[in-house]
């Protein structure tokens, strides 16, 4: 059993070749095909990388009596919240209801950062950050793109599977 600080976690949230790259391999291989499959995933590779420090519990569709808002995703360090995370599917902008969520998470239940996690599949995905309205919320609110990038060919041939396996759903 290794101990993970929370550096380690939130490196593994934020960065391009970890939490990312594995929710973009999901969408290219139809793991996910709406917004809850974004949740299972994304609480499988986290669950899977926190596993050798039992400090580390993470909850998905928690609501938060304090906030008043369902948290897609809240992870907890030592009985502590300690991140919150909302995740969206095929959006390319947060929304005022998601900011205020997390921003209530990060205030209110004492989270230290809040994660807002949108794939986007589009042909030409772009995403719209968001304007910081302080210091405090740029260092604590962060958002974290994932583009699914393909031809427009490939897009229009994954998204007739997505629309067959939908149908079965």
């Amino acid at each position: 059993m290794g101990h993970i600080g929370q550096n380690e976690v939130a490196h593994f949230i934020r960065r391009k070749e970890h939490l990312r790259k594995k929710i973009q391999k999901d969408l290219l291989s139809l793991k996910i095909a709406r917004e809850s499959d974004i949740e299972c995933c994304c609480y499988y590779h986290l669950r899977k990388f926190l596993k050798r420090d039992p400090r580390w519990k993470v909850f998905a569709r928690r609501y938060a009596m304090r906030t008043g808002h369902y948290i897609d995703i809240l992870i907890f360090h030592d009985a502590k919240p300690t991140i919150a995370m909302e995740l969206k599917y095929d959006k390319n902008h947060i929304d005022i209801k998601d900011r205020k969520s997390l921003r209530s998470s990060v205030k209110s239940l004492g989270t230290g950062k809040a994660y807002f996690l949108a794939t986007l599949v589009r042909t030409n995905p772009k995403y719209e950050p968001i304007k910081h309205k302080n210091r405090w919320e740029s260092r604590r609110l962060i958002e974290i793109p994932v583009k699914l990038k393909m031809s427009k060919e490939t897009l229009a041939r994954w998204k007739r599977e997505r629309k067959k396996l939908r149908k079965l759903l």
